[in-house]
């Protein structure tokens, strides 16, 4: 293209030089749309986009800015633009929703040899004790089998869209050491237990102190004995109701049996 400046019209016209005149055609840029995570939602979470490419970005929920974070599942679309207003092709994703794995229960069958949690659900299980992840403990099961591993435990259930359920109801597992037997002659009654129980203690042990410890491994009750005391009543009013170890302790050895308060 070119621009002349011409004096007159027709025959007489009289043009001036001709001075050129470039015109470019502009194609707007086409942004690219990228997300932070997996393209599903789960609830109460957010996802954010991130466009990229262009000089300015319009977003059809209209925003402006290069990202928008989202909390609903649906279709974002974005259209980049150019330092001169160009405008280029919008582009768009789909962000699904995921459904959140219903609150996990747990039943806890005692045994011989330890207590079996057993989850609701068959997969995407974690463990905890006392809200502490358990390394590993994946499975519809665990077995609480060692004295150290008494506890309050929850499972949380994760799905494959990577939604976490609610942690299940706690379950406290207290476990009888090794010779809180009937055999040892430690006799804890009734048990479940209400306002108070009694105890027999064997005539074989030295008697130090006997204790109470809850699901969380703290000691709510605590008594100094003389040796030759052979029986005594606990008090339990007051205590919350729940799971206990009662623990015998003497010069050699600790006995302990699981004490269920009402």
């Amino acid at each position: 293209y070119y621009v002349a400046i011409s004096t007159g019209t027709g025959a007489t016209a009289c043009e001036g030089p001709r001075q050129p005149v470039a015109v470019t055609i502009e194609t707007g840029p086409t942004a690219s749309l990228a997300a932070n995570g997996p393209l599903s939602l789960c609830s109460g979470s957010t996802l954010t986009l991130t466009a990229s490419g262009a000089a300015a970005y319009l977003w059809n929920t209209g925003a402006t800015t290069a990202n928008i974070t989202v909390s609903a599942a649906g279709q974002y679309s974005v259209t980049g633009s150019s330092v001169s207003g160009c405008a280029g092709p919008t582009v768009s994703l789909t962000v699904l929703a995921s459904p959140v794995p219903p609150q996990p229960t747990i039943t806890a069958s005692p045994g011989s040899t330890g207590t079996v949690l057993t989850s609701s659900s068959a997969t995407g299980n974690q463990w905890y004790l006392n809200n502490m992840a358990i390394a590993g403990a994946t499975g519809a099961t665990y077995t609480v089998a060692r004295a150290a591993q008494q506890g309050s435990y929850t499972v949380v259930v994760t799905s494959a869209a990577g939604c976490a359920s609610l942690p299940s109801a706690s379950q406290a597992v207290v476990l009888a050491a090794v010779g809180a037997t009937a055999a040892s002659g430690l006799q804890v009654y009734p048990n479940p237990a209400h306002l108070s129980a009694e105890v027999r203690l064997p005539a074989a042990l030295r008697v130090d102190r006997i204790e109470l410890v809850n699901a969380l491994g703290q000691v709510v009750y605590q008594r100094t004995l003389a040796t030759s005391t052979r029986q005594i009543t606990l008090d339990l009013a007051g205590l919350a109701a729940g799971v206990y170890a009662f623990r015998v302790h003497d010069k050699a050895s600790i006995l302990s049996v699981r004490l269920v308060v009402q």
